[in-house]
């Protein structure tokens, strides 16, 4: 890492925009404009939540959202997400933030991987015993069948070209069938400014093709994030296909 020399050009609610002057690996002086989040969390400051919604006799969707973002001045389809407030689990708020923004209830994912946060503990993580309404004998895949792939990430860096911001994935399966879960409404917090449709995408070998025709729509575009984990998806479909005919 490089020794910095921070100066603050300006400071709003959220964000703080500064010029970090720093020498380079060739000697060069360099000054490099950024943002830097006003509320901090030590390990991560933002929770990215991917989730998947499993009902009976019914392909498993992804749970995304809609809403405005003012700096594009557009609709833009996005996973759920949100800042992680000091001190405050990333998995704990990520089961906050998704209902807040689309109304479905998720439970803490156990996770044989790290946990970011120490204060993650036995007590909050699911029940051995997965108590679901949905069965393993439809075509389908249940929800206990794919409960397996709920995970928590390490903190991952969010445009690094322009934020120091780290931000955990949380990735929920989400039992469709509770009747917590049957007609989810979002509950936004009034006073952050927040509008936030829920929007289900079947998910499925043609997720990218649904995609692709939402970002047809006029002044509607598609998050990077999700547009990148929709193309993992297919190219890993398409690799499997290319390596099972060998």
């Amino acid at each position: 890492m490089y020794k910095q020399d921070i100066k603050v050009i300006a400071k709003g609610k959220w964000l703080t925009l500064q010029a970090a002057r720093f020498k380079d690996a060739k000697g060069r002086e360099i000054e490099w404009e950024m943002t830097k989040g006003n509320i901090i969390n030590e390990k991560t400051q933002a929770v990215e939540i991917i989730s998947l919604l499993v009902q009976k006799e019914k392909k498993p969707q992804l749970i995304l959202i809609k809403q405005y973002r003012a700096p594009s001045n557009m609709m833009l389809i996005e996973f759920p997400a949100g800042i992680v407030p000091p001190g405050v689990d990333p998995a704990a708020h990520a089961v906050q933030e998704l209902y807040e923004e689309t109304g479905y209830i998720a439970t803490i994912p156990k996770t044989d991987e790290k946990i970011p946060d120490s204060s993650f503990t036995e007590s909050t993580k699911m029940d051995d015993e997965i108590p679901s309404s949905s069965t393993s004998s439809s075509k389908f895949p249940s929800f206990s069948d794919l409960s397996v792939l709920a995970s928590i990430s390490e903190p991952v860096m969010v445009s690094p070209a322009f934020s120091c911001t780290r931000s955990t994935v949380v990735t929920f399966v989400v039992d469709g069938d509770l009747p917590e879960n049957k007609n989810p409404q979002a509950h936004n917090v009034e006073e952050e400014g927040e509008i936030t449709e829920p929007l289900l995408v079947d998910f499925d070998e043609h997720l990218m093709e649904r995609l692709n025709e939402m970002a047809k729509v006029e002044n509607q575009a598609i998050d990077g994030r999700v547009y990148m984990f929709a193309k993992g998806v297919s190219t890993a479909l398409s690799l499997s296909k290319m390596l099972n005919k060998e």
